[in-house]
């Protein structure tokens, strides 16, 4: 009958979702591993797929004895809306009034949380999982991924005592990401406080960037931190584990950390109908947190507990107990080349890790050496630049009075630092004043000589640039010999009335 019903699934082609087949597979594979073990079953029971319905509730559904299902379906949002509605997506607000009508129901004994979600929203996630993972000591909470458990659904997923995956789900994408848009071509224009500039960030700023980053690291580090408490790792454990937030699947996951086990839906429901599976799931729960709490009195308190509940079990639980082998001991030749396989794709993980981290490197020296290059052409043409500017300063600067080099240092600063460099008004204007200058000069008669940059000594122009220096050498650097002239000009009336005597 087994091998028939094998074959019946395997020699036809479905029209149906790889979900529902799969549902229809881990019905039968479990009602054949029970008969196996000579436990009674009840087909139509099992064939009973769809459950009863919780009271007060939307989507919660009794399975076996006093099971809950939660499905976490689809993109998760905040809030209900209509794209819940019609998409049958999660909202954490109905999400929460589920779990919390399953925690507080006394028909609920085990809690199993059936996700194929990609995630969602950020808002109410970290809040939801808190309270999943407060509730852990109470009643067995499980995650079961059935195709996805990603991103915020790994974040809710991660706050239940265990994680338990189908073979080929995809798990992981630990991170926040988020978006910005560019309207170009919006008509309405913003306007935003000056003493609020945080308010509208820029994206297109490296200021802007940097803000949003800033935002997403942060609740990043939140869902990081959330799943390393969860986990009982470190917030490093968990980048590492999760591969820097990759997805990955079935027996890697396991591998790695982001899942506990592999497992199906119908034998997960299935285990949680034992009591005896339950009490123990609970009393490991409640010993890691006293461990947590590191308190000798708890320690005392629930071995106590555990003796009591060994001392009332019934004959019929002990019997049942005994008829379920537990699970390290079931099929230990498969279990073993599970591990043998698991343990070969760890080195490889490993090996590839490192050759990977060899190429970051070999690639790291390799941009640096561009970088290095990139830089010293960058340097030659800012020299040959400047060289090039300076022959044409010294052109245009070559009968300017005064001291040289002071002209060639304000032609160079308007140059470069002004927009529109030697077109920009302020390097016209200065040009065109000295210019003026140099020509009243000239036609006063008071250059030594024609073509010289020297005043006659003793003229006003003379003791003007003399004051000047001596004023510059007396600030200790602080003033530039433009700033010293016309600190000079300002505070000495009688050299103004001299030199514009002289030069009229």
């Amino acid at each position: 009958m087994k091998h028939r019903l094998f074959d019946f699934y395997a020699s036809k082609s479905w029209a149906i979702l790889p979900e529902s087949l799969q549902e229809m597979y881990d019905i039968y594979r479990t009602a054949i591993d029970r008969k196996a073990l000579d436990i009674d079953f009840d087909p139509e029971a099992v064939s009973a797929k769809t459950g009863v319905r919780l009271d007060n509730t939307r989507r919660v559904e009794i399975r076996g004895d006093g099971v809950a299902i939660i499905p976490v379906m689809g993109p998760i949002f905040g809030r209900a809306n209509l794209f819940t509605e019609i998409s049958g997506a999660t909202s954490i607000e109905m999400l929460a009034k589920d779990f919390n009508e399953a925690r507080e129901n006394t028909r609920v004994k085990a809690i199993i949380f059936h996700i194929n979600s990609p995630g969602g929203e950020v808002d109410g996630t970290s809040e939801f999982a808190q309270h999943v993972f407060n509730a852990r000591s109470e009643k067995p909470i499980v995650a079961y991924a059935s195709h996805l458990m990603c991103s915020a659904a790994y974040w809710i997923g991660s706050a239940a005592s265990e994680i338990v995956a189908e073979e080929t789900a995809s798990l992981g994408s630990i991170g926040v990401v988020g978006s910005v848009s560019l309207d170009k071509d919006k008509k309405s224009v913003q306007f935003v406080a000056s003493q609020s500039p945080n308010k509208r960030p820029d994206p297109e700023s490296e200021r802007g960037k940097s803000q949003i980053q800033r935002h997403i690291d942060d609740l990043a580090d939140v869902f990081i931190d959330t799943v390393a408490r969860n986990r009982g790792w470190t917030a490093a454990e968990v980048i590492e584990k999760g591969d820097a937030g990759n997805i990955l699947a079935g027996r890697r996951a396991v591998a790695s950390g982001l899942a506990d086990r592999l497992g199906s839906l119908e034998g997960l429901i299935a285990e949680l109908s034992d009591p005896q599976i339950r009490d123990e799931k609970i009393n490991k729960q409640k010993m890691l947190s006293t461990s947590s709490a590191n308190t000798d009195a708890d320690s005392q308190t629930i071995g106590a507990n555990e003796m009591a509940d060994e001392k009332d079990k019934t004959p019929a639980d002990k019997v049942k107990t005994d008829a379920l082998p537990p699970r390290d001991a079931d099929k230990p030749k498969v279990e073993a080349a599970s591990e043998k396989q698991d343990t070969a794709e760890v080195d490889k993980l490993k090996a590839d890790k490192a050759q990977a981290e060899a190429d970051v490197k070999a690639k790291d020296v390799e941009l640096a050496a561009e970088r290095a290059k990139a830089e010293g052409l960058e340097k030659r043409m800012a020299a040959m630049e400047k060289k090039d500017r300076d022959t044409r300063f010294g052109i245009v600067a070559k009968d300017w009075s005064g001291d040289k080099a002071v002209h060639l240092d304000m032609l160079e600063h308007f140059a470069t630092s002004e927009k529109d460099g030697e077109n920009s008004a302020r390097f016209k204007a200065y040009v065109t004043q000295q210019n003026a200058h140099t020509e009243q000069l000239r036609q006063s008669g008071l250059f030594k000589e024609i073509g010289s940059s020297s005043a006659v000594e003793g003229s006003a122009d003379a003791e003007w640039e003399a004051s000047a220096k001596k004023l510059q050498a007396e600030s200790g650097g602080k003033l530039t010999i433009e700033q010293a002239r016309d600190q000079v000009w300002a505070g000495n009336a009688e050299l103004r009335k001299r030199y514009n005597a002289e030069i009229n």
